[in-house]
């Protein structure tokens, strides 16, 4: 889960982030070549909150200081906001849409020192189902757990298992079903970082793991029912930052060592990897992931990438870092959307008049014809 997040809502970019004493909730757009001046939708929050994106609704869910859930929507231009659960223990919540029913995922605390995860329902009436307990977790080091939509009404829930041997996996998980749970670690408190890019159909993994003497970063894959064997693209004294992100079919496995980002990149969709190399474009001294919120659900932008989470700047959580380097058109997409449309529009209505003149050249070929005819030319 992520306390930075990343938008595409219509042809515009949100990103929301908290205030520097983390008790407001702000955002600012990308809109038409340049950024809008900060903007505050709620004071008087509780970390963490989540981002949804449904259609033409852009949803923020996120906590008061009472503990109430409160729902904010974007539409038309317009923000609406209206609670709709109260009392609350602190929470993450990833929400997901089923034909028009609203179904979250959370974290709840059954008994002291206990956490597990719960999937509740509401009707089409707003009427809120029993919880439905999934499975005993252990909160990751780096984040709680980690959620992300592939699909509506379908997500994919990584998380640490409560047993004595800690495993590390996913299961997939619908308003009706919850699927069985898929290991991929034996964490046994080694796991310091890890990346999910979940994509059509692939499940890809990126892992910092701590040993004794070392970090190490691996890789694995899932595609149909199959795991790959972990692959280590790297080992250096400290390792950090992990992230993966699609860019023109390649995929690129990046972290941060020594201070600067290092990244190594898959022409064969993670089958194989160069050698790790330093980042040697422009980036901040301070990096952190915001989660990137889509409804390509696995699909690649119209710029050719995509990503789960981005890199920005945690100085300034609008300034997104690498992106922009390596996709040159990235901030120009509502822009260049826009103008392709309007030359669509342009080149149909040329294309309608020059079949216009056509006709009307035949038309006075047929009465210059006729008229000769008449005249016995």
């Amino acid at each position: 889960m992520s306390t930075h997040f990343m938008a595409q809502h219509g042809q515009s970019l949100y990103f929301f982030y908290p205030s520097e004493n983390r008790s407001a909730l702000k955002y600012r757009i990308w809109q038409d070549g340049h950024f809008s001046p900060e903007n505050t939708l709620h004071t008087g929050i509780k970390l963490p909150f989540s981002v949804f994106h449904q259609e033409d609704v852009l949803s923020v869910f996120c906590q008061d200081t009472q503990g109430n859930i409160m729902l904010f929507s974007h539409r038309n231009g317009t923000w609406g906001n209206r609670t709709i659960l109260k009392g609350s223990k602190n929470i993450l919540l990833t929400p997901m849409l089923s034909e028009d029913n609203l179904c979250i995922v959370y974290n709840g605390t059954a008994e002291a020192d206990t956490s597990y995860l719960y999937k509740r329902s509401a009707t089409s009436a707003g009427q809120w189902q029993e919880a439905e307990t999934i499975d005993h977790f252990k909160p990751f080091a780096f984040t709680p757990y980690e959620a992300q939509i592939t699909g509506p009404g379908h997500m994919l829930l990584f998380y640490q298992t409560q047993a004595e041997e800690c495993q590390v996996g996913y299961r997939e998980v619908t308003p009706k079903r919850t699927g069985s749970f898929h290991r991929f670690l034996n964490a046994q408190g080694s796991l310091v970082d890890a990346s999910y890019l979940t994509t059509q159909d692939t499940v890809h993994l990126l892992m910092v793991v701590k040993t004794v003497f070392s970090c190490q970063l691996l890789y694995r894959k899932k595609t149909e029912d199959v795991f790959t064997p972990p692959a280590l693209l790297w080992e250096s004294p400290r390792i950090e930052n992990c992230l993966l992100t699609i860019i023109e079919n390649e995929l690129h496995a990046t972290c941060m060592a020594g201070g600067r980002l290092h990244f190594a990149i898959s022409l064969n969709d993670g089958d194989a990897f160069g050698p790790m190399e330093p980042y040697k474009r422009k980036f901040c001294t301070e990096p952190i992931k915001a989660s990137f919120v889509t409804q390509n659900y696995g699909q690649m932008t119209r710029q050719g990438w995509f990503a789960r989470h981005v890199y920005v700047d945690k100085a300034a959580p609008w300034d997104i870092q690498m992106l922009p380097d390596l996709c040159p058109n990235f901030y120009a997409l509502a822009e260049k959307r826009e103008a392709s449309s309007q030359m669509r529009e342009l080149e149909d209505r040329l294309t309608a008049a020059q079949l216009a003149l056509d006709a009307k050249d035949r038309q006075i070929l047929e009465l210059l014809y006729k008229s000769k005819t008449e005249d016995g030319i």
